[in-house]
């Protein structure tokens, strides 16, 4: 494997981690949001339960940030070293 091969392992790698992750987050957090937003707020205020989709965006972009962060670090200190020694690590 060169090294491009490696980095888009990683992506990959990083990617499918993010897109799963993010996904079971989101429908978890929602379904919690909801129930504690019933149960608390709901039964003593009155009101009405609406998505958050402002947080939602907002995590999104720190998902995507931090996938991007996890790719390069890796991805330069893999490019900067010989090849057996890139074997050798991974």
């Amino acid at each position: 494997m060169g090294s491009r091969q490696v980095t888009k392992m990683i992506t990959a790698e990083a990617a499918t981690y993010a897109i799963c992750g993010t996904t079971v987050g989101i429908i978890l957090g929602l379904l919690l949001h909801y129930l504690i937003y019933a149960k608390i707020v709901i039964t003593h205020f009155g009101g009405a339960w609406n998505i958050p989709f402002r947080t939602i965006v907002i995590v999104l972009l720190l998902v995507v940030f931090s996938c991007v962060i996890s790719v390069c670090a890796p991805a330069k200190r893999i490019r900067n070293m010989q090849i057996t020694a890139t074997i050798n690590e991974l």
